[in-house]
This record gives structure tokens, sequence and C-alpha cells, in this order.
């Protein structure tokens, strides 16, 4: 953590990161070190008033939309590259889109045939592999580690085949694909100024990745002139897509549509209007959904019979707060009929709100008045206590026991 990344803490600028600042970088460089220094004010305020508890409110669904939403940000702005189109890029996906498809007569034909042969070649070396077992031959065993090896340096490896192609029909006068071009290589002065926050990040000790990047940066500069930018927009588009996770919308269809809806606002948004405003309608989103959850908490009945007695069991469980006063109310007053003695379950119920307990004990003596009979089972005690601090006399309702027919305890 204090030398460099690790798998546990998330060090450095990231293609999201860049995603949201770029738009505002272009304008001024000087809005990255601002960026950069109003960021870890927030962070150490809010570690110093403990509200890290905050993040608790980021469900999965929007974590997963926003990723979603960032990639499809960062992939459509590619298609500048991959198709070399003339035109802006765009500052969201809708924009991005919107652009290439009003550009799309632009298209060159050389950078599409590299750009789209480099996306295959990514994809079949991705989910290519050579099997190999214990009584297999030792040469193929070689083969198999050695293509993992290939596997995993794909990026690299298409990027240099691309590169050496350039570089060949560079040399031999032709040109048919847009290259990276000049890069000025070296490392910034090192100098204090403007920020402290962007000084002091470089006291930092490098990795061996950050060490890397360094490497490349002053020596190998020149070689980055020949590399096309159809191959990177391919590489980068390879990545995006495989962050997306698509197995969510399944799962999430299946067992939660709410979350789902959640998920879609946070993607629309997201791609629409910004990667910003999209985890911030996701949040909303998901907030309104756990409203809407607290104030129609689920309920179910069953009818059984006691000896002799139909009788109608109403479960209630977890929390129940003001929101859900009304609710309890038209489940009681909805499954209750003359001839059924109502069992209201209290085992799984931890919390009720005194205006849930107010509004259950007017409902109650209602319909006792109308000719219905009531039973509170295997409520808690802290629980009985308030229904009989609101309403002397209300104990005698209650039964505790395994079976609805134990013999009452107040």
């Amino acid at each position: 953590m204090l030398f460099g990344s690790c798998k546990d803490v998330t060090v450095g600028p990231t293609a999201i990161l860049a995603a949201l600042l770029s738009r505002h970088v272009a304008k001024s460089v000087d809005f990255a070190y601002l960026a950069a220094f109003l960021s870890g004010c927030c962070i150490l305020l809010l570690g110093i008033l403990q509200l890290g508890f905050l993040l608790d409110f980021i469900s999965k669904p929007v974590i997963s939309g926003f990723t979603a939403a960032a990639a499809l940000q960062i992939g459509a702005s590619q298609l500048r590259n991959l198709f070399r189109v003339s035109g802006a890029s765009g500052d969201t996906f809708v924009s991005a889109m919107i652009n290439f498809f009003k550009n799309i007569s632009t298209v060159h034909l050389w950078d599409t045939v590299l750009g789209i042969s480099c996306i295959v070649t990514l994809l079949v070396l991705k989910r290519s592999s050579i099997s190999a077992s214990d009584i297999d031959s030792a040469c193929r065993l070689r083969l198999a580690a050695g293509w993992q090896y290939v596997v995993r340096a794909r990026n690299a490896i298409v990027v240099c085949v691309a590169a050496a192609i350039a570089a060949i029909l560079h040399a031999r006068g032709t040109v048919p694909f847009a290259l990276t071009g000049k890069i000025e290589g070296g490392l910034p002065e090192l100098r204090y100024g403007r920020l402290l926050a962007h000084t002091l990040g470089t006291r930092r000790l490098p990795s061996k990745r950050s060490c890397l990047v360094l490497l490349s940066v002053t020596l190998l500069a020149d070689a980055f002139y020949f590399i096309p930018r159809a191959a990177l927009g391919a590489i980068i588009i390879v990545a995006m897509a495989a962050i997306v996770d698509l197995a969510i919308v399944k799962h999430l269809w299946r067992h939660s549509k709410g979350q789902l809806a959640v998920y879609l606002v946070t993607v629309a948004a997201g791609a629409g209007a910004g990667l910003e405003y999209g985890i911030l309608a996701g949040a909303l989103a998901d907030l309104g959904r756990l409203v809407i959850v607290a104030a129609r908490p689920a309920m179910p009945t069953h009818i059984f019979k006691v000896g002799n007695q139909d009788s109608v069991r109403v479960t209630m469980a977890g929390v129940l707060s003001h929101v859900a006063a009304e609710r309890v109310a038209r489940v009681l007053r909805g499954s209750v009929s003359v001839d059924h003695v109502a069992v209201l379950d209290g085992k799984l119920l931890t919390h009720l709100d005194i205006g849930v307990a107010e509004n259950l004990i007017s409902v109650i003596k209602d319909m006792e008045g109308a000719g219905h009979s009531f039973l509170l089972w295997n409520f808690s005690e802290p629980l009985r206590a308030l229904f009989e601090d609101l309403q002397p006399g209300f104990e005698t309702r209650f039964v505790n026991g395994p079976s609805i027919d134990q013999p009452r305890t107040i």
C-alpha cells in the first residue's frame, strides 16, 4: 500500500477516472490538479467524520450499471479510431454514437479492416487454449505453457504486429493507416507549484508496473510512432466489452425486477448524460426502490385450522416503519373474515414503529367491534411492552409457544 499497487488497493489513474475528467482537463490541465486536491480533501473529510457507511447505499446494480455505462462510453469513443471517421468522439456514449453515424461516410477502408482484424484476433486468442495433462509429452506440456503466455500477452502481440506492418508499408512509401505519430518522450520536470498534491503524489516509490511505464516513455517513445490508431481502438473496445457484466442482467430479471430497473436507470443516465449523472441517478433510483419496499412489506397469509376453528395467519417480518402503516391496515382488513380467527405472527418481527403499532391497535379494535377475533402470536417482549404501553389491557391477545393452540402466557 505504501510502495505501490497491490490486489487490495487501487493506485493510479484508471480509464473510468480519465473518462470522468477528460472533458474538463481538455479545457485546462490545471483542472486535473484541482480535482486531485479536492478529491483528497473530500476523502479526508469523510474519513474524519466516519462517513464511510454512505458507500453502503451504493448497491451492486448501481456499481454494475455505472461500470457498464463507462465501458460503453469508452468503447464508443474508440469507434472514431477504429473506423478512422472524422469529427469528435463525443463526451458520452450517446453523443459518440451520434457523431459516429453523422460522419460514417468518412470511414476509411484499411483502418476498418485492420481494426476489425485486431478485434477478431484478440477474441480468438482470448478463447484459445492448448490442453495438456501429466500423461502428455514434455513437448506438449511446454507448448501448452508457452501458449498461455501468448494468450496473456495478446494485446502486446497485436500492437507489435500491427506496428510492424505499418512500419514496413511506411518504408515502401505508403501509409494506409492513421498512426499514433510522434510522442514526446522523457519525464516531466519535477517542481513545486500550483497545488501541493501534485508534487506530493510523485514521492511514492514506483512498483514494477510504474517502472515499465517510465521505461517506455523514456526509451521507447520513438517506437510508438508506427502504432496504428485502429489497433489501439480495437484493444480498448475488446477490453471494455469484457468488463460489462451481462450475467447480472439475467439474475436480476429472474429474481428482482426492481433492482433490474435500477441497473437500467444507471446505464441509461450514464450513457446519455454522463457517468457522474449515471451513478447519481442510480443511487436515487435505488433509494426510491428501498422506500417502496419499506412502504410495501411482504405480509403473506395462510389459512389453517386450530381444532375446528378456521384461522388465517398473517406473518409480519423484519422492520415495519411508519411508511408501512397503511399497508398493514389494508392487509388486515382484506385478509380477515368474520368466521376466521386472525393470527398475527410476530416471530420474525424485529422492529415496529410507534405509528404502525398505533394504527395496528386501532384496526384490531375496529374489526373486533365488527365481530372479528385476533391473536398476536410470538411477539417479542419489547413489542408486547409497546402495545401494552399504548393500549393498557391489550396483553390478553398475546400468545406464545410453538403452536397457536398452546395456553396463553401473559
